[in-house]
């Protein structure tokens, strides 16, 4: 029963893990699209934008062109009737395109426009009246008003395009900052929360759950492909003691230094996992019941010698069983704990197999 509820609580937490990661997933593409929606939207004022100062440049071109022209024909000919016409229509516009669009187009000097066309009044007055030394005097002036115009008009639009370039890369550059480190935070959170589903904080061994869908696939292995495997309980002798002498900070050294230990010794395959407390279990696959026995051996001398050297000694009891056939999971981890508590009623600090019972 204890061995379906941790399945369970395993299967439960996974889930829990690919929901959480499905989330930010879901999150991350959910705030691209609507930067990109954000960005088709200044894509497409940019463009209006653009467009406006265009039309801008083009009517204030014409003015300092009509101007030019108007100031050398006849005031009673028809072709001056038409320049002035487009003069006093150019300048017209410019004003209706500042007064419909301010937000669009930015700030506007009004006063730039309302400073040609007074001008411009002034001389078609004197044109009319054929006063040619006054038309003279004024014809320099209404010509540098309408030429600063131009450039004035040109200086906007260009000042608009750069802003706009610079937002665009601005808005670049911080999508992809978010987006990076939107991954890299879920990277770091995915292993984190995956390593705390199946590591030990404190020894960096595997935990119980990770060894639960571990013994699950090597019984699976066991039936289908006839791959035998043993598990090896293995518990700290008197550790009691090591903790009311010494300490509990030591005992914690002491569970590390076992930990370290048997990483040491086993092949790169084998499973080291603690279990609870200071009781360990090693899965070896691909192993006879005779090399289980020299594996669980060389430890326990390991551990015997090496931690004479810490200046804290201790020895450990093992048991061990094979799976076989007829067992099921709970089973085979029953056998191998009945097999350490062999070795504890046995006098400690040696390997019982639960065969040989």
């Amino acid at each position: 029963m204890e061995f379906l509820h941790n399945n369970a609580a395993e299967n439960a937490r996974l889930q829990k893990r690919k929901n959480s990661l499905a989330g930010t997933l879901a999150k991350t593409l959910g705030f691209v699209s609507i930067s990109f929606i954000i960005l088709l939207l200044f894509l497409a004022l940019n463009s209006f934008t653009v467009q406006g100062y265009a039309r801008l440049i083009n009517e204030s071109g014409k003015i300092r062109g009509g101007i030019q022209r108007v100031l050398q024909l006849d005031p009673e000919s028809q072709e001056f009737r038409d320049i002035a016409n487009q003069i006093d229509a150019s300048i017209y516009e410019l004003q209706k395109l500042e007064k419909s669009c301010p937000l669009l187009y930015g700030r506007f000097d009004i006063d730039k426009i309302l400073l040609v066309q007074e001008k411009w009044e002034e001389i078609s007055i004197l044109l009319e009246q054929k006063n040619t030394t006054m038309i003279e005097e004024k014809s320099e002036v209404i010509w540098l008003l309408s030429n600063t115009l131009v450039f004035y008009v040109q200086e906007k639009a260009i000042d608009i395009a750069q802003r706009s370039y610079y937002i665009l890369v601005l808005f670049f550059l911080l999508t992809v900052i978010i987006l990076i480190v939107r991954y890299f935070t879920s990277r770091v959170i995915k292993d984190k929360v995956e390593y705390q589903a199946n590591y030990d904080s404190l020894t960096g061994l595997f935990n119980r759950y990770y060894f639960y869908k571990e013994h699950d696939e090597a019984i699976r292995d066991f039936f289908q492909e006839g791959i035998s495997f043993a598990l090896c309980m293995i518990d700290i002798d008197h550790f009691k003691t090591v903790n009311d002498s010494y300490g509990h900070d030591v005992g914690d050294e002491v569970l590390q230094f076992l930990s370290r230990t048997m990483v040491h010794t086993l092949r790169k395959n084998d499973i080291a996992v603690r279990y609870g407390g200071e009781e360990f279990l090693l899965l070896l696959r691909d192993i006879n019941s005779t090399a289980c026995f020299n594996t669980c051996e060389r430890l326990r001398h390991c551990v015997e010698d090496e931690s004479k050297k810490t200046g804290v000694p201790i020895t450990v009891s093992i048991g061990y069983a094979m799976f076989t056939k007829n067992l099921s999971s709970v089973q085979h981890i029953s056998n191998v704990d009945k097999a350490l508590y062999a070795s504890k009623e046995k006098g400690r600090n040696q390997t019982t197999n639960f065969n040989e019972l």
